[in-house]
């Protein structure tokens, strides 16, 4: 994690000294939320029977984050009622298309029908309106999307950015993918993310093996589930995980304290923002220190707090912080306090005692 540090002028001895004296503040931003190990996303891909009928009410009953990527023809069909307590639940409803066509090849659907490629003079009809459609129910517009079959091109890439998305997934079926931390090292690979098959991963001792991995590499990584069937089976779709597997699963990925279970959209733009904030001493004197947190970002858009650690005065008892007149929660650590800020929201006041 990088260590910032930045020139400030601090109360020295009691309070009544005449003299300022130069010190150096420290302040750290956490790869990740709360300084934990790894970021986790917990996606779902088509909105499925099952995934309305068993993932929403697991997930929900955990209070766990996670992403739907809603093929939006299949939620006319199944109802939107599961993908609106979802989303009020904090699960995130992002875009997988209208129909769920291909952006590269033919696609033969299960009636035996072959649909052709999905080209650019298409792509608002597949993508746009199923973003309209999942905002007109939620009322949310989606920032995130799942390239169908995990196919994608520059062309579909180009328009996900041109259009307001912040980032775009493909998976790979037979493999892990476990992201490093630096795994977008520029914008468009942003529109290029990779995610781990659940499927693949019905072993629970291979499935927490993979996690852990993920967990020390300090990156993203992101689980994919299709289908789950419950003990009676049922038409589902591919992949198909077992209902116990399935809460198992689940029940692995909350016991990890270290992990970072978040949607995609949050674990994204927390990646983004953290790469080019920065904080500023706007003042400090023997009562309160301001500090100010921005990015280079669109703030209508990327408006995730970011976790800072800063290293107070050690005359400084702290008692509250507050950024534009609001409290935030905040714990020690040695000299320093760890906190929740979000860029270009306000300046930041550190209250002394």
């Amino acid at each position: 994690m990088t260590i910032n540090k930045l020139t400030m002028m601090a109360c020295v001895g009691l309070l009544s000294a005449p003299a300022m004296a130069s010190t150096q503040l420290d302040y750290e931003i956490a790869n990740w939320k709360g300084f934990q190990d790894a970021a986790v996303v917990l996606a779902f891909d088509d909105y499925s029977p099952g995934q309305k009928d068993i993932a929403i009410p697991q997930l929900m009953e955990r209070d766990m984050a996670a992403t739907i990527f809603v093929t939006t023809s299949t939620a006319e069909w199944l109802g939107w009622e599961p993908i609106v307590q979802g989303h009020n639940a904090g699960i995130e409803m992002a875009n997988h298309t209208v129909l769920h066509h291909d952006f590269n090849d033919d696609y033969t659907d299960w009636q035996g029908i072959t649909h052709p490629p999905v080209t650019p003079d298409r792509y608002d009809d597949e993508v746009k309106f199923a973003s309209d459609r999942i905002e007109a129910n939620t009322g949310k517009r989606p920032t995130t999307f799942a390239y169908p079959f995990g196919s994608y091109n520059s062309d579909i890439a180009k328009y996900l950015h041109d259009t307001g998305f912040i980032a775009a997934r493909a998976w790979d079926p037979a493999k892990y993918v476990v992201m490093p931390y630096d795994f977008a090292t520029w914008e468009g690979a942003y529109y290029y993310l990779r995610s781990t098959n659940a499927y693949i991963l019905q072993d629970l001792e291979k499935f927490e093996f993979v996690l852990d991995f993920a967990l020390e590499s300090g990156g993203l990584y992101i689980l994919t589930w299709h289908s789950i069937v419950g003990p009676d089976g049922g038409a589902d779709w591919s992949d198909l995980v077992p209902q116990d597997v399935f809460e198992n699963q689940l029940d692995i990925v909350k016991s990890k304290d270290d992990a970072w279970v978040t949607t995609f959209e949050k674990a994204v733009k927390y990646h983004k923002q953290k790469a080019v904030a920065t904080v500023d001493l706007v003042s400090v004197d023997e009562k309160v220190m301001t500090l100010n947190l921005t990015d280079t970002l669109a703030d209508e858009v990327y408006d995730e707090p970011l976790t800072l650690k800063v290293k107070v005065p050690a005359q400084f008892g702290v008692k509250k912080v507050e950024q534009a007149g609001q409290a935030l929660a905040f714990k020690w650590d040695d000299q320093s306090i760890i906190f929740d800020a979000t860029p270009d929201r306000g300046e930041i006041v550190i209250h002394n005692w």
